[in-house]
């Protein structure tokens, strides 16, 4: 968090941690799409291969969370 002020007011703000965040999980360069999925994957039920590292995962999604509630 950083808290810039003067004599007038006081103003919290999370600019530098929504910044660092696309640096931090390896997504500087990366370009919006509307969907996650490639198309014509099948998802099937039964599959036991992951699609994605869930520790990297869960640390993303962790710390969009931590942003939007504080």
């Amino acid at each position: 968090m950083q808290v810039p002020h003067s004599s007038f007011y006081i103003f919290i703000t999370q600019s530098k941690y929504v910044d660092d965040m696309p640096v931090r999980f390896s997504m500087k360069d990366c370009k919006p799409i509307d969907t996650l999925v490639v198309l014509g994957t099948k998802l099937m039920k039964e599959d036991s291969t992951p699609l994605m590292d869930a520790t990297f995962y869960y640390s993303l999604i962790s710390s969009y969370m931590y942003f939007t509630t504080t």
